[in-house]
C-alpha cells in the first residue's frame, strides 16, 4: 500500500502540488563558462612575471605556447637563449646539455642533452632547425618521456621581439603523439604541463634579468 505523505504548503499555507522527483537547484547564472576541449588557456602573475601561456592538442600533437617579459635588449636575449650549454640554468628539472660539433652555432648546430624526469635520465640529441637572429630561434629532440620517430621529432621555437625597453619572449613546443595511448593522454597531459610551462619562461625572464643587470655600467 502506498504511503501517504502530509500535503506541500507554500509560504501562504496553500497546499502545493508537485511536479515530480524534487531537484535542489542552482543559480547558474554566475558560472564561469566551460574551457574549449583541446584548448586549455592559464596565466600567473607574481614570481611568474606575468607571464602567460596556453596548451592545447591540434592534428596529434601536444602544443604549448608561454609568453614573457624580461628588461633586457633582445640581441642580448636571443645570444642567450641561442646558446644551447645554457639552457640547464633556467630549466625546471636536472639538464646536462653539451655541443657535438664544432663551429659558429647555425642551422644543423647538434647538442646531446640528458634531462631527469620522475626519477629517470632521458638522453636526446638536439639539432638547430632555424636561427634568425636577433627574432627567432629553433630546435628540434629526440626522446624523452613522450617519444619521437625520425620525422615527428619535439620541437621548440623561440619567437623574440623587442618591447617597452625589453624583449617579450615567446616559447612555442609541439611534443608528437604517436599512437592511441599518447592521444588518450594527451589532452590531461598537456593540462598538467601549463603549469610547468610557464614556471620554465619564468625562471628564463628571471635570469635574464640577473643578466641585464650585470651588463649595467658601473655594477
Amino acid at each position: 500500500m502506498r504511503k501517504k505523505y502530509p500535503p506541500l504548503l507554500d509560504a501562504r499555507g496553500a497546499s502545493v502540488r508537485p511536479t515530480g522527483r524534487s531537484r535542489r537547484r542552482t543559480d547558474t547564472s554566475a558560472r564561469t563558462p566551460a574551457r574549449p576541449r583541446g584548448d586549455l588557456v592559464g596565466d600567473t602573475t607574481g614570481t611568474a612575471r606575468q607571464a602567460t601561456g596556453r596548451t592545447w592538442v591540434e592534428d596529434g600533437w601536444a602544443r604549448s605556447s608561454v609568453t614573457v617579459w624580461a628588461p633586457v635588449p633582445v640581441t642580448r636575449a636571443f645570444d642567450y637563449v641561442a646558446d644551447m650549454t645554457r639552457h640547464p640554468e633556467w630549466a625546471n628539472d636536472p639538464l646536462t646539455v653539451e655541443r657535438t660539433d664544432a663551429g659558429a652555432v647555425g642551422v644543423g648546430t647538434r647538442f646531446r642533452a640528458v634531462g631527469r624526469q620522475a626519477g629517470k635520465e632521458w638522453p636526446s640529441d638536439l639539432t638547430v632547425t632555424g636561427f634568425d637572429p636577433p627574432a627567432r630561434f629553433e630546435f628540434t629532440a629526440t626522446g624523452g618521456p613522450i617519444g619521437t620517430t625520425e620525422d615527428r621529432l619535439h620541437r621548440h621555437e623561440f619567437l623574440l621581439t623587442p618591447r617597452d625597453g625589453g624583449t617579450q619572449v615567446e616559447i612555442r613546443r609541439a611534443d608528437p603523439l604517436l599512437d592511441w595511448k599518447a592521444r588518450l593522454v594527451g589532452r590531461p597531459l598537456v593540462r598538467a604541463t601549463l603549469g610547468m610551462r610557464l614556471r620554465t619562461v619564468a625562471r628564463l625572464a628571471e635570469r635574464l634579468t640577473e643578466l641585464a643587470a650585470t651588463d649595467r655600467p658601473g655594477d
